[in-house]
């Protein structure tokens, strides 16, 4: 609405304009005629009386390049308040795209991560260990089979001073495992693996991505991890991951423990 009455507003003063220029020309032809019908002495006064016409066009010619001057600085005005809005729009635009960005981000970050936590779970339910029991030998599988294989870790490497034989971890696995220590070694890479996956990411809340990793893990899970982590040999990422995120805080009661992560965690 207010568009359309500008537009007549413009369409207005356009018309007076041609109107005025009009008038003048007429005025200026018929006073030109009438003029050029005078003799030579009379011509002289008969210009004269129109000295303070000639002032009066040239005040209104003033006027009209002061008027020129107001539309121009009108329509610089408007010219910045549109640059602004503009501006505005292309940042809230940017805005959008990078708050839809980083949801496609996430999205995906969490499709891989929880992807690699279900393959790390079904790794882990892959090891085994083979015992004699009454009724002949048996296979136990998964959290049990860490259950065993931590309670053996710590008879073997506890007592007597812990760091002493934290070197021979993966030798005394691998005599407990048998067959079997391949898919601990495996398990263990993967979870490395998924760690540095995490905190190589540009996502936020990575500190709750690891302690969800974690949930997915029995104790026994973690201390042979913990185990694992100490002696391995070219794990020190892993180490300084651990202590970032502070990923054995739940297993860090004993003394022995806090003296194997003192020297293989903290030291190294």
């Amino acid at each position: 609405m207010a568009s359309v009455k500008k537009d007549k507003v413009e369409q207005l003063g356009l018309g007076a304009v041609i109107w005025i220029g009009i008038f003048t020309c007429a005025c200026w032809v018929i006073n030109l005629y009438y003029g050029l019908s005078l003799d030579v002495n009379r011509r002289g006064i008969f210009g004269d009386m129109f000295g303070a016409v000639n002032a009066l066009f040239s005040g209104f010619a003033f006027i009209g390049v002061v008027y020129a001057v107001v539309l121009q600085r009108k329509e610089l005005s408007i010219s910045r308040a549109e640059i602004a809005n503009s501006k505005e729009i292309f940042e809230q635009q940017s805005f959008q795209l990078q708050k839809q960005n980083d949801k496609t981000d996430r999205q995906n970050f969490e499709s891989t991560f929880f992807h690699l936590v279900s393959m790390l779970i079904s790794t882990a339910e892959s090891v085994y260990i083979k015992r004699n029991d009454l009724n002949g030998p048996v296979e136990i599988h998964g959290a049990n089979a860490f259950d065993v294989l931590k309670k053996k870790l710590d008879i073997a490497v506890l007592p007597g001073g812990a760091v002493g034989r934290i070197d021979e971890i993966p030798e005394l696995i691998s005599s407990v495992l048998g067959d079997s220590f391949g898919y601990v070694e495996r398990w263990f890479m993967s979870l490395e693996g998924i760690l540095r996956y995490v905190d190589n990411s540009g996502i936020e809340g990575k500190q709750f991505y690891v302690d969800t990793l974690m949930l997915t893990m029995v104790k026994s899970q973690i201390f042979v991890s913990f185990y694992m982590g100490a002696s391995v040999v070219g794990m020190d990422e892993f180490r300084c991951i651990a202590r970032r995120y502070n990923i054995f805080s739940q297993i860090l009661h004993g003394d022995d423990h806090k003296e194997i992560f003192d020297s293989k965690y903290v030291m190294n």
